[in-house]
């Protein structure tokens, strides 16, 4: 009778023996720093949206509310009243709870009269970053948005 043999598997010491174990937490501190970077930069997103919706809702409050009566009245230009649209904008932005987060105050242009243009600038906290030594703790977000008063004197 023909019997075979396995080969010996002779046990040895491998020097490399839980390399495995000492590379996961270095793994697993590189995936929390992309994830708070992927958290971070949704954050900062998120604010500068937040930044252009209220400045949408401004312009478009102040291309509304701040027509120059007189003009109007007079002989039926749309022309905007600068310290009534300055006025509206603030108005608008304290009501949405944005005027007292801008690092710098509202930048109101008037072009041609009756288009007004808005930039507004912000500061974004990052939520995790701050956790990590040498890591920025937000970022500058800005929003310039434009709006048009139009109307039609006959109508």
């Amino acid at each position: 009778m023909l019997t075979a043999s396995l080969p010996r598997v002779e046990s040895r010491d491998h020097p490399e023996r839980g390399s495995v174990l000492l590379l996961f937490p270095a793994a697993f501190l590189v995936v929390l720093l992309l994830g708070s970077l992927a958290i971070d930069a949704g954050v900062a997103f998120l604010h500068q949206r937040e930044l252009a919706s209220a400045a949408g809702a401004a312009a478009n409050d102040a291309a509304t509310l701040g027509l120059d009566p007189d003009a109007l009245r007079l002989d039926g230009r749309v022309d905007l009243d600068p310290a009534l649209v300055r006025a509206v904008v603030d108005e608008s932005l304290a009501r949405r709870g944005v005027l007292d987060s801008l690092t710098e105050p509202a930048h109101i242009e008037i072009v041609g009269g009756n288009e007004i243009r808005l930039s507004l600038s912000a500061r974004v906290d990052y939520v995790i970053a701050p956790a990590f030594p040498g890591a920025p703790d937000g970022r500058a977000v800005r929003a310039t948005v434009r709006a048009v008063a139009t109307g039609d004197p006959a109508g």
